[in-house]
């Protein structure tokens, strides 16, 4: 993954010798990061849903879902279960540079600039979201719907943090300390989540309740991030409110 994100990152840049931005696209073009449906709806909405319902049908309803869940497990069991697992990885590289292909597309119509560094440094937000959203970095775990809510939690903070008249420098800092705080927990509660499954089964040899366990270690996970974010949003909001107050009496 490292080589050919250097590759692709790489070949535009020496393309357009890393200074030549495009702009003057039809207006038709940037209807779809721009424009709004009846002036209220986002034109790039619809898309977003219709691709997360997509998504999220393939993960959680359909055989591939439970092939990726198997994969990231446990590679080398699904593949002595009779998961082609090559076949199945392949597929999943190809819908993730579709989605980043379409992305990609409502970024530029968005802003309305095509430049060889645009979007550089997206990758840690993308990481941080998921992680935010429940999923295990060993792979195994993770729903799409807790992505997007790790999503929202990080976009919060982004723009409360601009809201408030920070740097945005201080914007990826604070991502990458939510990252690592969320590793960190994460890999916490995975160790007392063990420890808690050994004793339980050696207590009642019963499967059902280190299921049950697996789901509530996923939602109180989650909501430990959401707190961690709006203490964020709250710290950024007290020193605006205090900024403006040392302006106002001075």
């Amino acid at each position: 993954t490292l080589a050919p994100l250097s590759l692709y990152r790489g070949l535009p840049a020496a393309m357009t010798g890393g200074y030549v931005s495009y702009t003057g696209f039809p207006d038709s073009f940037l209807a779809l990061g721009q424009g709004y449906l009846g002036g209220v709806v986002p034109a790039q909405l619809p898309v977003i849903i219709a691709v997360f319902v997509g998504v999220w049908f393939l993960l959680h309803r359909a055989t591939i879902g439970r092939e990726i869940t198997a994969i990231g497990f446990n590679a080398a069991g699904a593949r002595f279960a009779g998961i082609r697992t090559g076949a199945v990885l392949l597929r999943i590289y190809v819908l993730c540079g579709a989605c980043a292909a379409l992305a990609g597309v409502i970024f530029v119509s968005r802003i309305g600039l095509a430049k060889a560094d645009s979007g550089m440094g997206y990758e840690l937000f993308a990481i941080a979201a998921v992680v935010l959203g429940g999923a295990s970095i060993m792979g195994g775990r993770g729903t799409l719907h807790g992505t997007l809510l790790g999503l929202l939690c990080l976009v919060v903070l982004q723009n409360g943090l601009r809201l408030s008249g920070q740097p945005s420098e201080i914007a990826d800092l604070c991502a990458g300390l939510v990252l690592l705080g969320a590793i960190i927990l994460n890999q916490l509660w995975t160790r007392a989540q063990r420890a808690a499954q050994v004793a339980s089964f050696q207590a009642t040899a019963n499967a059902s309740t280190g299921a049950f366990t697996m789901k509530n270690s996923q939602i109180a996970f989650l909501i430990a991030a959401i707190l961690a974010g709006a203490l964020l949003i709250a710290g950024s909001n007290w020193i605006l409110v205090r900024s403006l107050a040392t302006r106002l009496a001075g």
